[in-house]
């Protein structure tokens, strides 16, 4: 796979290569084995994970060979306040920590109330009404921005993963991000507010069975 991406992307070398699952790094196997000979030869700069859950990425924080992390968070998602993942990752030294999912597939952007998934614990129109009050109340254009505002006032997240398809969209997303975050106080304000959901809920491969 890794060769299969280098000749797709006409490159000698990847800067960096996601693992997709956390097994590899509970002991010794070939994998790792395989991707750490890559790396002494060049081929790859570094070894990142893209977790799931935060004992995902406790475990790739506790691993020495795991230099780069992705994560999901957005401002519904509690689970990251965990201390024993906000305290490894603040003393992560130079291990990078970026951000994926923060709109929720759009839902907390922009998306009527009426199309989110359905769970038992979760009441969408009183969620997409909070998010409204408080992106008014902190000076936020639209939920949006509230979301983007919200995911870069933590100290521990180092970069924002959003996905883009265009010049147009890369250039308007640039734009989105010239604003400032909100500060500790106003985030702090904010996590109180929002309600508490299923985790369940929060991945988006559950939403077919909600």
């Amino acid at each position: 796979q890794v060769f299969a991406s280098l000749h797709a992307l006409r490159s000698d070398d990847l800067d960096v290569v996601m693992l997709r699952e956390a097994w590899p790094l509970k002991g010794r196997n070939a994998v790792m084995d395989r991707l750490l000979e890559l790396k002494a030869r060049g081929v790859i700069g570094i070894i990142g994970l893209s977790a799931q859950s935060p004992d995902e990425a406790i475990l790739a924080l506790d691993h020495p060979a795991i230099e780069h992390i992705q994560l999901p968070f957005n401002l519904l998602d509690h689970r990251w306040s965990d201390e024993g993942f906000l305290s490894r990752a603040r003393k992560r030294g130079s291990r990078v920590i970026h951000v994926r999912s923060i709109y929720l597939q759009g839902l907390l952007a922009d998306a009527d109330p009426a199309q989110w998934p359905r769970m038992d614990g979760v009441d969408p129109a009183a969620i997409a009404a909070t998010l409204g009050k408080a992106a008014a109340a902190a000076g936020q254009a639209d939920r949006a921005s509230l979301c983007r505002a919200y995911v870069r006032a933590q100290d521990w997240v180092d970069g924002v993963v959003i996905g883009v398809e265009t010049m147009k969209q890369l250039t308007e997303n640039l734009e989105r991000f010239i604003p400032p975050s909100l500060d500790a106080a106003q985030a702090q304000r904010l996590e109180a507010l929002m309600p508490r959901v299923p985790e369940r809920w929060l991945d988006p491969s559950n939403w077919s069975t909600a």
